[in-house]
């Protein structure tokens, strides 16, 4: 998955400088920031599928609309209510934009958004990882069990 995201995020800013002309002040951090970007919400995806199934991809639905309110990318935090001026900070797509806007137009420094996005894509790999493993284990148990009790059927 995660070439193909890389992949993607290089053709989409390729794409937009081509067709569009677009020419960010910075670039290769645009680049960065673009990649990152897709590979934490790809783990988040991924995580919420692997753990909830098809209700992870309404969770995701849901997590996307939190995301665009708390992002403050469509409207301003102070039109937006004080819930979501208490979400935004942990929002994914509050530091992606900003790392944007930063990279695109010129502004401060990104590191602090790239670090908080790679965090969050870590956490959900490993996550994601513990969470495939206790499925393998728990399932391999479980047919431990069932050929046991098949077992003790036989005998008698």
């Amino acid at each position: 998955m995660y070439p193909a995201i890389i992949l993607a995020s290089l053709a989409m800013i390729t794409a937009l400088s081509y067709f569009n002309g677009f020419s960010p002040a910075d670039l290769n951090q645009t680049i960065l920031v673009a990649v990152v970007a897709a590979i934490t919400f790809m783990s988040i995806i991924y995580f919420l599928n692997v753990a909830f199934g098809v209700v992870g991809k309404f969770l995701v639905l849901i997590f996307m609309v939190l995301q665009l309110a708390g992002s403050t990318g469509t409207y301003p935090l102070e039109l937006s209510g004080d819930f979501v001026a208490k979400i935004t900070n942990y929002l994914p797509f509050t530091h992606v934009v900003t790392a944007f806007r930063s990279t695109i137009s010129g502004g401060p420094n990104i590191k602090g958004n790239l670090a908080f996005l790679i965090a969050v894509a870590v956490v959900m790999i490993l996550l994601t990882i513990a969470l495939l493993e206790f499925k393998v284990r728990f399932k391999s148990n479980k047919n431990n069990l069932n050929e046991s009790n098949i077992d003790d059927k036989l005998a008698v």
